[in-house]
């Protein structure tokens, strides 16, 4: 772990005793974190409702530690590319623990990014953007793979590609929502079942509204009352990009 996962993960610790579990201090940490971000955006009652419900467990001096907390993990990912709260859950067991969960290491994940990337200067001049769906998404390891292989490539993620995160773990669809958030990488995260094409809740990052990607993407019509559009339903067939 680096020095600021392991700062992290003091902070987490504190907060987290006397608990047996250390997951469930994680837990509200994610859930506090990712209506932080989203709310300035949504305006929405039941999420402002949630954030005092949880806020409430806890001291002021324990809400600053979990402030301090998301402020590390944004300086983090703001000093390189890389799947912070993934390895800070893998690093802390955390996943064995909570139901046997294992994200794949990042440099895995920026290997396969570039090897099924490739050369994307093309897709970008001929469409303006490429976009990407990631079924199973977790704390969205190879979203941030990939978006770092555009900037190398000399593109701004967050002008030229947009993807769909989906998980069906909660904790996993708050992990992306707080990094892709960070990270400045345009996104519609999805809490729900990929292969039932259930869609359980939907938020889209500050990026993604920014940019106003809603009006770059093309307006296909959705197939079958699915909510899905012809486009979106060839990504889950063929693979994890498109």
């Amino acid at each position: 772990m680096t020095e600021q996962q392991k700062e992290f993960s003091k902070l987490l610790k504190e907060i987290s005793y006397p608990s047996k579990w250390q997951i469930e201090g994680f837990k509200d940490f994610l859930e506090l974190s990712h209506i932080a971000l989203a709310q300035p955006f949504y305006q929405d009652e039941e999420m402002e409702k949630r954030y005092l419900e949880i806020a409430g467990k806890y001291k002021k001096e324990e809400l600053d530690k979990f402030a301090k907390m998301l402020a590390i993990a944004a300086t983090a990912l703001g000093e390189k590319h890389h799947d912070f709260l993934g390895e800070v859950f893998m690093g802390n067991e955390m996943g064995s623990s909570y139901k046997g969960q294992y994200f794949t290491p990042y440099h895995m994940s920026s290997f396969m990014a570039q090897i099924n990337l490739g050369d994307i200067k093309e897709t970008i001049k001929d469409k303006g953007y490429f976009s990407m769906c990631e079924p199973t998404c977790g704390s969205g390891g190879m979203v941030i793979a990939c978006a770092e292989t555009v900037a190398k490539q000399g593109f701004k993620p967050s002008e030229v590609m947009w993807c769909q995160a989906q998980d069906i773990d909660n904790l996993c669809f708050m992990m992306a929502y707080i990094q892709l958030s960070l990270l400045d990488i345009p996104a519609r995260v999805v809490l729900g079942n990929t292969l039932a094409f259930e869609e359980i809740k939907v938020l889209y990052t500050p990026a993604f509204i920014r940019e106003d990607w809603f009006g770059r993407i093309d307006k296909a019509p959705t197939i079958n009352n699915t909510g899905y559009s012809q486009e979106q339903l060839d990504v889950f067939a063929n693979g994890t990009l498109f």
